[in-house]
């Protein structure tokens, strides 16, 4: 009797040994998240609405005052450039928030699983495996994030170098069309 209960102590203490581990790496991920979240803060991801808005009242305003037959190529070409800006971002719109809330989320089953960890509460086997879950989740996190920004930057790019141009055209077409 005695040596089972040596055996149970040695046991749920061999389990306790990996614990300082396995906290680091629940802090670890923790960082990480914060990472993530100050990337995507500093990335200004909830702007994207506003750049849609802007495409779509210049695309608009052009079309209503535009009367030729055709267009030059150059011409063409910028706004085809421009309307693509439109089509890459529309599904990135909104992604801000909800990639904010799902790293909200995600901080919370981390700190959760951190206080089981530490205070060894839940099934200390599955302890591993639900790190190396939470450490899965974060990675796609940072991926869709870096994705995210990826897209937004260089359409935000090809929006600074085209929009002025076709604003200004756009009133020259506004313009000709008063006169009319």
């Amino acid at each position: 009797m005695l040596q089972l209960f040596i055996a149970s102590v040695f046991l749920f203490s061999c389990s306790d040994f990996y614990r300082p581990g396995q906290l680091e790496k629940i802090d670890v991920l923790l960082i990480e998240l914060e990472e993530i979240q100050d990337l995507c803060d500093r990335s200004e991801l909830d702007t994207i609405p506003l750049i849609i808005s802007e495409v779509e009242r210049l695309e608009y305003t052009i079309k209503q005052n535009y009367l030729d037959d055709t267009l030059s190529l150059a011409f063409a070409k910028k706004l085809d450039s421009y309307q693509s800006i439109r089509k890459n971002l529309t599904p990135l719109n909104g992604i801000g928030p909800a990639l904010i809330k799902t790293i909200n989320i995600e901080r919370v089953a981390i700190k959760n699983l951190r206080e089981d960890v530490l205070y060894c509460t839940g099934d200390r086997a599955m302890f591993e495996y639900n790190i190396s879950f939470e450490a899965e989740s974060v990675n796609d996190l940072r991926q869709l994030a870096q994705q995210c920004i990826s897209i937004k930057e260089s359409n935000v790019e090809t929006f600074n170098n085209l929009h002025d141009d076709l604003r200004l055209y756009s009133l020259k077409l506004e313009n000709q069309n008063k006169e009319r």
